[in-house]
């Protein structure tokens, strides 16, 4: 199906039930549908597996993540609707023979990269893999393990109000250029977690747990900072091994199978981040600096002391407006 890689139409998107219906770009992947703003936002990510025809024959065509009646997206473009249909249809085909599916991929890649490779493998292959993954297929990955995590905590909140009020502070914080994609997951996660792509997951738990927007960017601005330290995709491919690393080197994906243990590792270590994440509060005074907001809250709620230099955070504007930090605590309702 390499016709239709990294296709993209426009189409229109509706998260929820009575919501209104928005104009979206749509990208299409070899396994995933990410569904953007025109300015490349992402707002959803579907995995193709699990997506369905919601009326087969009829134009425009509409589709729907398998078991969320609520969210449709509409498609009248004759090229991407063949191409939803056969990508599905050619993955559905391809499941009664995964085993020799990655058993080929990887001795394609083994043959490729020859015998003396074997000693130093691992570590070369990561390397390589962070260093030739392009963003668009970081953003593919970050969506598979957003869509595993939300299998066991739910579906992303989609409340219209927060999720606008989610972008404007992720602008507020980043700028347009690198603001990550925030999303809310409605069950139980330890704490915020970075995936590759710039996606920042957020339990609703660290909603309810303040009522001060202050507290709540500052846990934003920490976890970006520790994310942006490192790599998660590094993170991601440790999880999933050498065949998957060999995998996405040769074929520029990573399978879904391979991510699960990672997704569920996440939604039971981030916890370890909700405490300030072992990284002293001195050491993120540049991010917060940087990005706006005063670090005083964020110690003070996370028990640290308040940074000597922390008067040098914060830029005298407010992170959000009370109409927006009241719609992104109600993004779970409805």
């Amino acid at each position: 199906m390499r016709r239709f890689e990294r296709l993209e139409a426009i189409g229109h998107w509706r998260p929820a039930p009575g919501a209104e219906q928005a104009e979206v770009v749509v990208s299409l992947g070899e396994a995933t549908v990410m569904i953007a703003r025109a300015s490349g936002l992402p707002l959803a990510h579907w995995s193709l597996p699990a997506v369905i025809r919601l009326n087969p024959g009829q134009m425009p065509a509409r589709f729907g993540p398998d078991g969320d009646a609520g969210e449709v997206l509409e498609l009248d473009d004759p090229l991407m609707i063949e191409a939803f249909e056969k990508v599905r249809h050619a993955i559905a085909a391809a499941q009664p023979r995964p085993r020799f599916l990655r058993r080929g991929a990887v001795l394609a890649v083994l043959g490729a990269v020859g015998v003396g490779l074997v000693l130093w493998l691992p570590g070369a292959a990561r390397r390589q893999a962070l260093a030739l993954v392009p963003e668009a297929t970081r953003q593919e990955i970050g969506a598979t393990i957003l869509g595993l995590m939300g299998r066991e905590t739910g579906a992303a909140c989609r409340a219209p109000g927060g999720v606008a009020a989610l972008e404007r502070l992720a602008a507020r914080l980043y700028g347009p250029d690198m603001r990550p994609a925030i999303a809310v997951l409605p069950g139980d996660m330890g704490g915020m977690v970075v995936l590759p792509g710039n996606i920042l997951v957020v339990p609703r738990a660290a909603l309810a747990g303040t009522d001060d927007p202050l507290v709540f960017a500052g846990e934003v601005v920490a976890t970006m900072a520790r994310a942006r330290a490192g790599d998660p995709l590094a993170d991601a491919l440790d999880s999933a091994g050498i065949r998957a690393t060999l995998t996405l080197i040769g074929t520029g994906t990573l399978p879904a199978r391979d991510l699960g243990p990672h997704a569920t590792a996440l939604l039971r270590q981030g916890g370890a981040d909700g405490d300030g994440g072992g990284t002293d509060a001195a050491a993120l005074v540049p991010a917060f600096a940087a990005s706006g907001v005063p670090i005083g809250p964020w110690a003070l709620a996370r028990g640290q002391d308040i940074p000597a230099r922390a008067a040098e955070t914060g830029d005298g504007t407010t992170v959000m407006t009370d109409s927006d930090w009241i719609s992104l605590q109600a993004i779970c309702a409805g």
